[in-house]
């Protein structure tokens, strides 16, 4: 096999694993291996001080080296199957002035809440002392804050806790000066606890083969990284449209599903799911896809009366509650009460209940006549006329009297 690759310094053999140039010095690392190598420096930025040419030799140069061009340079195998074996050399570049490599301000430290988070507070002369970190405003770092310190490296926090977002500087000391970093910001995000919030606002559809389906599932969570997905519990569903928006703290999306033209065979339970980094939380609604328009029309009687069927046996004076539950696809459109007409006094005391909006858009109506104090004039038939814009039904009730005294 092959042996690791092997780096030498301006056409020098290497002393060790550390290189100290003074700034404005010429850096010129050379990397051989036994296949083709290339150099990854600590900055992707520059790979330009790259030779060009790809071989067993390749070489990392750039005439006057700043500060910044501190960290370790690292030569690999181009070869997958030898990747794994590498050669590392760690260049300080001093400067009197400067003894920290600065911080990307475009990219800040930030991790989760729980992570090990390493701030790359590079120290560009390894003989610099009392290497720490503090706030900006110069006292200790927070409590509970286990960090350790590395010349080459930087700072590594483990176990980070929201309490560490702040401002902070890296110090050191240097032929008995005390110097520090720039300012930058460690930004923790706080990891959550709880999974999104999942709603649907009806627990049922029916539909029409052939008609179009949309159900809307309203979820929310505290930052953006959460997903919403859909399923069905036979078949896939088409993609759904998500509307973004913030909505107080929190971060809100509207999934949108549509099926353009439900068949049968959508028929079964669609349920919407959000899911985070805390688990998942999700809600469901039922499709039912029918064949044709129905109207199901259901007695709903007291125990207490004697009736066999529609029939009903009442003495003069009872009082009597006629109730039908109404089960209908596309929605009622009307519905009427016809009574004896005989009954002399004006239509008696009724009740139209309609659980469409808080249940689904189709099943749910019950319809109510209250009948008091009944007398002989008042029996008969009772007949409720349901309508829908494509259906119609009717239930009839007939009611007999004997006497009080009989």
């Amino acid at each position: 096999g092959w042996s690791e690759p092997q780096i030498r310094l301006n056409s020098g053999a290497l002393a060790g694993t550390d290189v100290i140039l003074s700034s404005s010095s010429l850096l010129h690392l050379i990397c051989e291996g036994e296949g083709p190598v290339t150099w990854i420096p600590r900055l992707a930025r520059y790979k330009r001080y790259i030779s060009k040419e790809v071989g067993n030799m390749q070489s990392f140069r750039v005439e006057r080296a700043t500060v910044d061009f501190t960290g370790t340079y690292k030569c690999i195998y181009m070869n997958e199957n030898y990747s794994n074996l590498s050669s590392s050399v760690h260049v300080f570049v001093r400067d009197s002035r400067v003894l920290f490599v600065s911080l990307s301000t475009t990219r800040p430290p930030v991790a989760k809440e729980g992570e090990d988070l390493l701030i790359p507070c590079l120290l560009t002369d390894p003989d610099a002392t009392n290497f720490t970190l503090r706030m900006d405003n110069g006292s200790a770092m927070p409590y509970g804050m286990n960090a350790t310190f590395d010349p080459r490296k930087g700072v590594l926090i483990r176990n980070v806790q929201p309490g560490f977002t702040a401002d902070y500087v890296c110090c050191a000391r240097i032929g008995g000066v005390e110097k520090m970093s720039k300012i930058f910001k460690v930004n923790i995000v706080q990891r959550l606890r709880f999974p999104p919030y999942v709603f649907l606002r009806r627990n049922k559809h029916v539909k029409l083969v052939g008609e179009r389906l949309q159900i809307i599932c309203t979820t929310n969570n505290p930052n953006f990284d959460y997903n919403v997905t859909w399923t069905h519990s036979t078949r896939k569903l088409p993609q759904a449209e998500e509307k973004r928006k913030m909505q107080g703290d929190r971060l809100a999306i509207e999934s949108v599903l549509v099926i353009p033209a439900v068949q049968l065979s959508d028929s079964g339970n669609i349920t919407c799911t959000g899911q985070n980094e805390a688990g998942a939380n999700s809600s469901t609604t039922q499709l039912l896809v029918v064949g044709e328009p129905y109207i199901h029309l259901s007695p709903k009687l007291s125990s207490k009366l004697t009736h066999r069927g529609l029939s009903i046996e009442v003495r003069e004076g009872d009082d009597v509650d006629l109730g039908v539950l109404i089960e209908a696809y596309p929605p009622l459109t009307s519905h009427q009460w016809v009574t004896p007409t005989s009954h002399n006094a004006s239509l008696p005391e009724n009740r139209f209940y309609n659980y469409t909006d808080r249940v689904c858009e189709s099943v749910g109506n019950e319809a109510l006549l209250f009948l008091r104090r009944l007398n002989f004039q008042e029996i008969g038939r009772y007949t409720l006329h349901v309508k829908s814009s494509m259906k119609n039904a009717s239930i009839t009730f007939n009611i007999k009297m004997y006497s009080k005294y009989s």
